[in-house]
């Protein structure tokens, strides 16, 4: 198993061979000492056949550089790749060193990097039963480290993601098609009507009653249609109208203060900031360095404020995707 993954481990550690002992790397046919270079399998190349592989394998991205021997599958030690690059290509050194730090963080559940743009250098990382929560970069940027998305609290991750879908998606724009629209009986596009009786003529010169939305002739006065016996929606059509109308006006509801409180966050980090790190100075300068920890109220306040205003626009989607409008819990967001 431990073959299988690369991992070679020697019977005897102290077995290094005699520095006169020569022998000829298969590779240039040129003769090296073998007490130079050799792996923990046991294969042996001179340092500079070595040297070009590690160059090589690393311009086409490898993370992990295995044995050159054939068939052999032994992950070449780490140390050796860095020390030998090192030599000669500094910079394939470095790059390499990167992959193995970029190899460790997407394979470590508790270590991410930060989604700056452009990026800061800084990776976050967490306790292991830390995933989910909220964390903030050196650099100021702050995100939900189980996601990788903004913070999003009170809301689940996944919660927060089918609020995401609903509010940038065609859900909504169906729900107000339904509710304020007829399907011409005869082309069947939508009709709006802002206004006037309940006679709607469509673009295609169909006539129809707005009530019911069945195709109509033109006589008609303010409240009635001529040879036209309204039959209203009933039944399940009028039942989806209704529905739509209610869907789209709760929705509207919780979004509208959602957006509110989002732009008054934003609102008092781009204009109350600034102005507090103003009055910060001054009070600096008014009163000496010594008193400057005193203005520290000013920031931490200023800090739990936005943090308040962050949370207060998701409180509505929690609370959206968490009941139904009657006081009932549902289980997914609609």
């Amino acid at each position: 198993m431990l073959r299988e993954a690369g991992i070679i481990l020697r019977e005897d550690n102290n077995s290094r061979a005699a520095p006169s002992i020569t022998a000829t790397c298969i590779v240039c046919f040129d003769e090296f000492s073998l007490s130079d270079v050799s792996m923990e399998c046991g294969h042996c190349f001179c340092n500079e056949c070595w040297t070009e592989y590690f160059y090589a394998s690393l311009d086409t991205g490898k993370k992990q550089i295995r044995c050159m021997g054939e068939k052999c599958w032994a992950i070449c030690d780490e140390a050796m790749v860095q020390h030998l690059l090192g030599r000669k290509y500094p910079e394939a050194a470095q790059r390499f060193e990167r992959f193995l730090l970029e190899s460790y963080l997407e394979n470590n559940e508790t270590v991410k990097w930060c989604p700056s743009v452009p990026h800061c250098g800084h990776a976050i990382c967490v306790g292991a039963g830390e995933r989910y929560c909220e964390v903030e970069c050196p650099c100021g940027v702050s995100l939900c480290f189980n996601c990788g998305e903004q913070p999003h609290s009170p809301c689940p991750c996944a919660m927060w993601k089918l609020w995401e879908v609903k509010c940038n998606g065609e859900s909504e724009n169906v729900n107000w098609i339904l509710a304020n629209t007829k399907n011409c009986p005869k082309c069947f596009k939508p009709i709006e009507k802002n206004g006037g009786c309940n006679l709607v003529t469509c673009e295609c010169g169909q006539h129809l009653c707005w009530l019911c939305g069945g195709a109509t002739g033109f006589k008609h006065t303010y409240t009635s249609i001529e040879g036209h016996s309204c039959n209203r929606f009933v039944g399940e059509e009028k039942k989806k109208v209704d529905n739509a109308k209610r869907q789209l006006h709760r929705y509207t509801h919780y979004y509208d203060h959602f957006k509110i409180h989002g732009d008054s966050f934003k609102a008092e980090q781009e204009k109350l900031g600034p102005a507090i790190e103003e009055r910060v100075k001054q009070l600096e300068s008014d009163h000496g360095r010594l008193l400057f920890r005193d203005a520290d109220w000013l920031t931490d306040a200023h800090r739990s404020l936005l943090r308040s205003r962050q949370v207060l626009p998701r409180s509505y989607v929690f609370a959206y995707c968490m009941f139904d409008g009657k006081g009932r819990r549902r289980r997914t967001c609609p």
